[in-house]
């Protein structure tokens, strides 16, 4: 939880904890200093790591973040990076310092947001969000069973029913101060979308595409080629006699696929490397419900049907209107929230560093 001072206790704690890169100004209405952008949270120096568990690490107007804080939001991370092998000494140092600088540069932005929410959301939605918080709760123990597991459960993540309560309001006062501000305020006009869609029109377009059942014979799984090109030629035959494809993938292949009667779950375009080019090459000259004679490849045999082909065309825009509004919805939120980010933080009093 931040820790909320006075201005004076913020201003002493700020003398131990940065040094500003620009010239400092008086943040209006506040008589306060305050930083000229974010580059005010300095970079961390690479190899940084704690020695005061507690100190004190960004100021933001009256609340803190403490290092324990940082830390304890970064410690998944740490232990993912600890555990990877690509990284040699100096380049963990580097990455974790890299963490570290987002990870402080995130908590500032985010409780001068929360500061932002508290300062501008009604009574009426102050009150919706804590029936909702306490409905979240509710449906948390429901599922584990009781509020002395779920106090269990939590404790296992570090964490605790309040700590998780409070967590939860603060993401739902954001995402309230996110619609009124951004969302609501975020339009996008037909003649921007056919603007887009004339300017991104090869991401509209459709290559030729096949979808495909596959019985696939590893080499692998056979003392030799020969008799996995026995079993495949055994399998084709049975097939030619009207036996079920879908049955005898099911039975037989060893691709992932099998489960599914041999069927891919996604469209294949030519070209696209996503299966082995001899398969491909076979697949894009078959006609639809046709099986395939045996494909050799490096791994293995195939024998492939295909089960539909979708011909090559530019999808109208009538079809993408909607998904190029929500593309369009998204820059535009995310430019505004950045803008309203960056005018909270020229006019607050920010300061941090990494001890």
């Amino acid at each position: 939880m931040k820790r909320v001072v006075t201005a004076l206790a913020a201003s002493v704690l700020l003398g131990s904890l940065l040094s500003c890169k620009s010239a400092p100004k008086t943040s209006a209405g506040t008589g306060q200093e305050a930083s000229a952008d974010s580059s005010a949270v300095e970079p961390v120096a690479p190899g940084s790591e704690a020695k005061v568990v507690g100190a004190v690490v960004v100021v933001v107007n009256n609340e803190l973040v403490t290092q324990e804080e940082i830390l304890n939001e970064l410690a998944d991370d740490f232990a993912r990076l600890e555990a990877n092998g690509s990284y040699n000494e100096a380049g963990r140092k580097a990455r974790k310092a890299e963490l570290i600088r987002e990870e402080l540069r995130y908590s500032a932005e985010r409780l001068l947001a929360l500061q932002e929410a508290r300062r501008r959301l009604t009574q009426e939605q102050r009150d919706k969000i804590e029936r909702d918080v306490d409905y979240y709760v509710k449906s948390l123990i429901r599922t584990v069973g009781s509020a002395a597991q779920l106090e269990r459960e939590l404790a296992r993540e570090g964490a605790t029913v309040e700590s998780r309560k409070a967590r939860e309001k603060e993401r739902r006062m954001l995402a309230e101060l996110w619609r009124d501000q951004i969302s609501q305020r975020t339009f996008v006009r037909p003649a921007e979308m056919m603007a887009y869609y004339e300017t991104n029109r090869a991401d509209f377009h459709c290559k030729c595409a096949v979808r495909i059942r596959q019985i696939f014979l590893a080499f692998s799984a056979f003392s030799d080629k020969a008799q996995a090109r026995q079993k495949g030629l055994g399998l084709l035959e049975r097939l030619q006699t009207g036996e079920d494809f879908a049955r005898l993938a099911r039975e037989y292949s060893q691709g992932p696929d099998a489960a599914q009667g041999g069927l891919w779950d996604d469209f294949i375009e030519e070209g696209s490397g996503q299966v082995r080019p001899e398969v491909e090459k076979v697949a894009f000259r078959l006609p639809v419900k046709r099986t395939s004679q045996l494909i050799e490849s490096e791994i293995g045999y195939h024998i492939i049907k295909i089960e539909d082909i979708r011909p090559e065309r530019q999808i109208p825009f009538a079809e993408v209107q909607e998904k190029i509004a929500g593309i369009l919805r998204n820059e535009r939120h995310e430019t505004r929230k950045r803008a309203f980010i960056e005018k909270l933080w020229k006019d607050s009093y920010v300061r941090g560093r990494w001890q």
